[in-house]
């Protein structure tokens, strides 16, 4: 009596916590918002009323995922999965749980083309089914489970209890399986296994959660778990996976993924994992044999120990180059490199960059750097650092701009903008602190990144994400009139980061159509 004493208490105690983190989750939104619910058979999908089109179709959409991954996953949740969908935020995610009910929230902005979750035809039905899955899988309870559900409610989780490559692989799994795009089929993916692979870095199943500072930290859980499931999926049957996930989720045997694993495959996961380990190093291997050797590079200096280099980008004269440095130890911040003394220097403390543009004179640069506004929102917006002055400052407020490119002429900045889940070219005057539309014909999903002046200030090469196309160049006249794709490449291949030779004539961009990005030159 006293041990399920004990349990009762605990339970109430978690329970109390997850009422807790209900509420402060709801304090998070802006109370000045307008709520509307979309109620169908199996959700109620609740959003601000300037969401209405997005709810319209979440709703639409969450209906098409429920009827295929429900089978899929052999289990109906009871009641309807609450949703919230919010645009308050310029970072693309989700989040799902199944206490103290089934609920879930979709930051609808999709995400950039330099992120990890770039690969995607439709942001929304992707993120719906990545988080749906979560609900099926977590919320599922078979066998003696079901009472204990009757008594606790969904504290009563198995699949909860198992590990986060698990909860998370599965997720991914399906959010590529069921769309054209997806984490299971990036190439960034496969970079970050191929390298680990060939660098003798590769992670043990133990480290595999993702709990670490180090680099790739919580993507290991995402990345790794997803293309260890495609192994297990393609070596023994997507079945043989389905009916592991339903021994958890009977089975009263808490943490003893081995042991299901061990009755259903023969093996151990420890085992799984080697072999699919050494299946994976005589591809690389034999890649990298057929291939070559990457090529040869050289640092511009000793990089910090566990950092992330990001947004570099030369002065005009060649002779310092601006960049954000990322790191566990420390705050992000902006660092200049002077290429003659090679000395570097901190010139923004606490604020990392997402993309910088230099002043024509160099005398300074526009960079962009997400923030919070008006308390309940946290979006990116323009900034200026001068070296006369030694500080930056902000220029815009709540105007979600970001990706900035001076013109030649040094009065404006192109940006990037969007809101709603929409994407959107505008020009910033520096000296009338004001932002103008560019019109430009696109798809209406469309999204833009990294635009770029020709030298002349005549034309814009931008990359632009559609659904059936991905991220793709074009070259943009000034006025936004004249619009025309730069290649030919078929399929979901990205090409991003484009930069304009001085002679105005030639364009520097990433791809990573051959399945493994690099530099590419456009005449």
């Amino acid at each position: 009596m006293r041990t399920w004493g004990k349990v009762l208490f605990i339970l109430v105690v978690v329970s109390g916590v997850v009422a807790l983190s209900t509420l402060a989750s709801a304090a998070s939104f802006d109370p000045a918002l307008k709520w509307r619910t979309i109620t169908t058979p199996h959700f109620r999908v609740n959003y601000p009323d300037h969401l209405e089109d997005v709810g319209q179709k979440a709703a639409r959409y969450y209906e098409e995922v429920h009827a295929t991954l429900s089978p899929e996953l052999q289990w109906k949740p009871w009641g309807r999965t609450q949703v919230v969908l919010t645009d308050n935020t310029d970072e693309a995610n989700g989040f799902t749980t199944v206490l103290p009910y089934n609920w879930m929230i979709l930051y609808i902005v999709p995400p950039r083309a330099d992120s990890v979750l770039g690969t995607y035809d439709d942001w929304l039905k992707l993120l719906i089914t990545h988080e749906y899955t979560h609900t099926l899988h977590l919320d599922a309870a078979h066998g003696l489970w079901k009472p204990l559900r009757l008594l606790f409610g969904r504290i009563t989780s198995p699949a909860g209890m198992t590990p986060v490559w698990i909860k998370e692989g599965i997720a991914t799994y399906e959010e590529t399986k069921h769309t054209a795009g997806g984490r299971g089929r990036s190439t960034f993916t496969e970079m970050m296994i191929r390298t680990s692979v060939l660098e003798d870095q590769f992670p043990r199943i133990d480290e595999a959660d993702g709990f670490g500072w180090e680099w790739p930290s919580y993507r290991i859980a995402y990345l790794y778990g997803v293309e260890f499931i495609e192994y297990l999926v393609d070596t023994y049957g997507e079945a043989k996976f389905i009916e592991f996930n339903k021994r958890v989720q009977r089975s009263l045997l808490l943490f003893m993924i081995n042991h299901h694993a061990k009755a259903l495959y023969d093996k151990t996961f420890y085992q799984l994992w080697d072999e699919w380990y050494a299946k994976v190093k005589e591809k690389y291997q034999h890649e990298r044999d057929e291939r070559g050797s990457s090529t040869e590079l050289t640092s511009l200096f000793n990089p910090e120990k566990d950092a992330r280099y990001l947004t570099p980008e030369f002065s005009p004269d060649g002779t310092k180059l601006a960049y954000t440095v990322e790191s566990p130890h420390h705050a992000a911040h902006v660092r200049l490199f002077d290429v003659a003394t090679e000395k570097e220097t901190i010139v923004r403390k606490k604020q990392g960059a997402l993309a910088i543009s230099w002043l024509p004179d160099g005398s300074g640069f526009v960079y962009s750097a997400i923030g919070s506004y008006k308390r309940y929102n946290s979006y990116y917006d323009l900034w200026q650092y001068t070296f006369a002055d030694k500080k930056a400052v902000r220029l815009t407020h709540g105007k979600r701009a970001r990706d900035p490119a001076v013109h030649p002429d040094g009065d404006r900045v192109l940006v990037v903008t969007g809101s709603g889940g929409k994407s959107a070219l505008e020009v910033f005057s520096l000296k009338e602190k004001s932002l103008v539309p560019l019109d430009v014909s696109v798809a209406p999903d469309a999204q833009f990144s990294r635009p770029r002046w020709s030298p002349d200030g005549k034309q814009i090469a931008v990359t632009i994400h559609t659904s059936d196309a991905g991220w793709k160049l074009y070259l943009l006249s000034a006025d936004g009139k004249k619009l025309e794709r730069l290649t030919k490449v078929k399929g979901m291949a990205s090409e991003v980061d484009a930069m304009w030779l001085p002679d105005g004539r030639s364009l520097l961009f990433s791809s990573d159509v051959s399945g493994i990005s690099n530099i590419y030159r456009m005449n």
